[in-house]
């Protein structure tokens, strides 16, 4: 019965990302400028006029371009030298002003992004513990089970890698926050069945009642003009490199009206956009579950073990250069960010791949599935 409830989930949101991708390409109106980077085509489309607005919930709404939300201050715990990180440095697209960048997509990404919906990420929302495909390896640290607790945003800078990946597998680095059946993810990933490429990309992926969406198709209201939400990180921190390449990324709920705000960036940290409030249920008021690490997918009977992080099972004791979400930040009851430290292992019984948290640096390290020789 659930795979059947998949399967039908999975066709709805693929016709409804049909319907709305169609619509978005006949009003070639509302493009102000078209911006070809990466091997990807961004439109800047007129704010009013980008797909969260063809959401059911969304028809009706005082959203505008220049809203600004009551978000915390995140709080930097122990730094690293300057000698040794380097914040990975974003092309803007600078789309004109009252438009925002939205990436181009054909029927063939539609089909696709369907297809991992329904595949690989539908068993997101629910206990995430008893909802591991077996196909996915999890290197995570997650927040302890036991009392309830309330979290209003989650925050991390991670280490970006490049793992080789081969279709139909993929590797990220991610945070979550989860709130019953609802979940919001973000980081980075390698996911040639998604962006027909090999190159490390943030993303994100929602779970908002019945819908399970990739970036702007789940009613995410793009706000920034030159940042979007699927661009290309680079450079990536190589095996054994003297320099360490980060990116941090916060997802946190404003303190007035409620709505998820994603930020994400390097030395300078900006606000991209928001899922709103009322296209939630479980997340609608608070979030009682946060994670990060590393997650991979693949077909170990054909194709062997899929990378995570840099493609070694990490040491404990190991340098900075293992893969990390570090310096994590939730958001408490009173809405103020703190580190965090409050975690408990998230894996599933692959010893190749290994997540262990070192709180005196407030890091945790994942990786896999190879060993040191």
């Amino acid at each position: 019965m659930t795979t059947v409830r998949h399967f039908i989930l999975g066709v709805i949101c693929f016709y409804l990302s049909y319907f709305l991708a169609e619509a978005r390409n006949a009003k070639s109106k509302d493009i102000l400028k078209t911006v070809k980077t990466e091997g990807e085509v961004y439109d800047c489309v007129d704010f009013y006029k980008q797909p969260a607005f063809q959401h059911p919930l969304l028809q009706n709404h005082s959203f505008h371009p220049e809203m600004t939300p009551s978000l915390p201050n995140w709080v930097n715990g122990r730094e690293f030298s300057d000698d040794v990180s380097n914040d990975i440095p974003v092309t803007k697209l600078n789309c004109p002003k009252g438009t925002v960048p939205i990436r181009r997509l054909n029927k063939d990404d539609l089909r696709l992004q369907a297809q991992l919906r329904r595949e690989y990420y539908a068993l997101l929302g629910g206990n995430q513990s008893n909802a591991i495909p077996s196909k996915i390896f999890l290197a995570m640290v997650q927040s302890k089970g036991g009392q309830p607790k309330t979290f209003h945003g989650i925050g991390s800078t991670f280490s970006i890698y490049n793992p080789s990946i081969k279709q139909p597998e993929y590797s990220s680095g991610e945070l979550m926050i989860k709130g019953g059946n609802d979940v919001i993810i973000a980081g980075w990933t390698v996911n040639p069945t998604l962006y027909k490429d090999t190159q490390t990309r943030s993303f994100t992926y929602a779970v908002a009642g019945d819908l399970h969406c990739f970036n702007t198709a789940c009613g995410f209201v793009q706000v920034d003009k030159d940042i979007p939400l699927d661009h290309v990180l680079q450079p990536v921190t190589k095996i054994w490199g003297k320099t360490i390449y980060k990116y941090s990324f916060y997802i946190a709920q404003d303190a007035n009206s409620g709505d998820w705000w994603l930020q994400m960036g390097g030395e300078s940290v900006r606000r991209i956009g928001y899922w709103p409030k009322k296209i939630f249920k479980g997340l609608s008021e608070s979030g009682n579950y946060v994670a990060c690490g590393g997650e991979a997918y693949g077909e170990p009977a054909k194709m062997g073990l899929p990378e995570m992080g840099f493609g070694i099972r990490p040491e404990f004791g190991g340098g900075r250069e293992w893969p990390f979400c570090w310096n994590t930040n939730v958001v408490n009851e009173e809405k103020k960010a703190v580190i965090y430290d409050d975690f408990e292992k998230l894996e599933n019984g692959r010893p190749q791949y290994l997540v262990f948290y070192d709180e005196r640096d407030h890091r945790a390290i994942f990786g896999g599935p190879r060993h040191l020789a």
